[in-house]
């Protein structure tokens, strides 16, 4: 994977959610589905101060992804978003790869995310990394992957 020049993927935590919270809120706005506020992405999970990532080009932040632990087997992918200037160069092949690195890193075998039937990239870019549809929910589709540990 070639990543862009001055790009760099950081642990999202408390502080810098809370300091970069609005500009994150701002990435998705261009997309019909998107309904995460604030209080979203401030909520308190498991482990989701060690799993959540940020995407940064000098000091913007261009995508990010919450993720937390549900259980002794499973992270849940709250959210993966990345801003509509940098969709398609590898920011959110980027947070997603170091996300599983994370979770291997952990033991944690399975990955869980729901995704908007209507968001088709996205399904598409889950799809080639291997992500399977588990089930339907409303206008949601259920994805998992099982990972291989290290």
């Amino acid at each position: 994977m070639v990543i862009p020049p001055n790009i760099e993927c950081v642990d999202l935590t408390y502080e810098r959610a809370s300091d970069y919270g609005e500009r994150l809120i701002q990435l998705g706005s261009d997309l019909s589905w998107e309904n995460w506020t604030l209080p979203n992405l401030l909520a308190d999970r498991p482990d989701k101060w060690q799993l959540s990532l940020m995407a940064m080009f000098v000091d913007d932040p261009i995508g990010y992804a919450v993720a937390s632990r549900w259980n002794e087997h499973t992270v849940h992918l709250h959210h993966l978003i990345v801003s509509h200037d940098w969709r398609n160069k590898q920011v959110g092949q980027l947070l997603l790869d170091r996300l599983i690195e994370k979770v291997q890193k952990m033991q944690v075998p399975t990955v869980t995310l729901k995704v908007h039937q209507k968001n088709s990239r996205a399904i598409a870019f889950y799809q080639r990394n291997k992500f399977v549809s588990v089930k339907q929910e409303n206008d949601l589709l259920w994805m998992a992957i099982t990972l291989d540990h290290v």
